[in-house]
């Protein structure tokens, strides 16, 4: 099924306003982490019922742990727990999934969770939420800022996102879009676990901030080696903050890669997770049952504390098929 991506609806918020005056939900969701765009959102956030989601790749002791917030839950995943085990499991203290209005903080979400939560949403018949999204005033480390801190154990399948691939005969029947972030080790790690085949990177234009583009670009291009000069003179593009966008240049570009006879196409978000959400959103739309997957690089361990400051806030209408 093919859908304009145009229609789907968002608005931004000043974090300096009373924006929660103005919004509520029944039910609030957010993944727990250090950086004050996360608690300063999930705090003035309006809701009849709060959650908290701590991965376990984040590495908080339990007194490090935020305490259980008014009329809300804390869920504490599991040492080494998969995406889809930590949200079923996570969903289960909100048995008023579905009865009312939904707001889930992308911010703080490990990419890979955020997307199976969205394909579980689905599943579960729930059409619409609202997502929101803080955009950092900054990175702290600038170009060298490091999310995924542990050992990357495996380039996978992102739970019930798998494909059902065709056999191929040559390299070039099967293409490889990675969503380029900050951290070139990961895009070299997927890069590698398909050798035989061809790349693009997706570039976040326009950035979140004015040098967030420099920064990236200069990251993209230590991966440049394993990722291939090819890609270098064609890369595409989406604003960094916009999840529609990124599933129109999807939907565009996988059209036309079927057109020159690709077999096989791997979607990898490494970049701002408004873009991993919109992986999420082409995926659930037009990629079921069709030799598509999305795949990504796990690792033990994660930087709690990677931003500081908020420049603003994303409102998301989401829509699922």
């Amino acid at each position: 099924m093919s859908i304009d991506y145009t229609v789907f609806y968002k608005s931004s918020l000043d974090p300096s306003s009373a924006w929660a005056a103005d919004h509520a939900w029944d039910l609030f969701v957010s993944a727990f982490n250090a950086n004050e765009r996360v608690r300063r959102v999930f705090d003035a956030a309006q809701a009849g019922k709060k959650v908290w989601i701590v991965h376990s790749e984040y590495g908080f002791s339990s007194e490090e742990r935020p305490a259980s917030p008014a009329s809300g839950a804390v869920y504490v995943a599991a040492e080494g727990m998969r995406e889809d085990d930590c949200i079923q499991a996570c969903l289960s203290e909100c048995p008023e999934l579905g009865t009312g209005t939904l707001c889930i903080d992308i911010s703080g979400f490990m990419r890979p969770h955020l997307m199976f939560l969205l394909r579980v949403l689905a599943a579960r018949g729930i059409r619409t939420f609202d997502a929101l999204y803080s955009e950092p005033g900054q990175y702290l480390r600038r170009e060298f800022t490091e999310f995924a801190q542990g050992t990357v154990t495996d380039v996978r399948p992102v739970a019930g996102f798998e494909g059902l691939h065709q056999p191929s005969m040559a390299a070039d029947e099967d293409l490889l879009i990675i969503g380029a972030g900050y951290e070139h080790h990961l895009m070299r790690h997927v890069a590698n676990a398909k050798t035989n085949t061809r790349k693009l990177q997706l570039l976040g234009f326009p950035p979140l901030q004015a040098d967030f583009y420099q920064e990236n670009v200069l990251n993209a291009h230590r991966a440049a080696e394993a990722v291939s000069a090819t890609n270098e003179n064609h890369p595409l593009f989406a604003p960094a903050n916009d999840p529609f966008v990124t599933a129109s240049v999807l939907q565009d570009t996988i059209a036309e890669q079927r057109r020159r006879g690709t077999k096989n196409i791997y979607l990898c978000p490494l970049s701002s997770r408004p873009q991993a959400l919109g992986f999420a959103l082409y995926h659930l739309y037009e990629a079921k049952d069709e030799p598509v997957s999305v795949i990504y690089p796990f690792a033990t361990r994660y930087a709690r504390e990677t931003t500081a400051g908020i420049s603003r806030i994303w409102k998301y209408r989401i829509e699922l098929p």
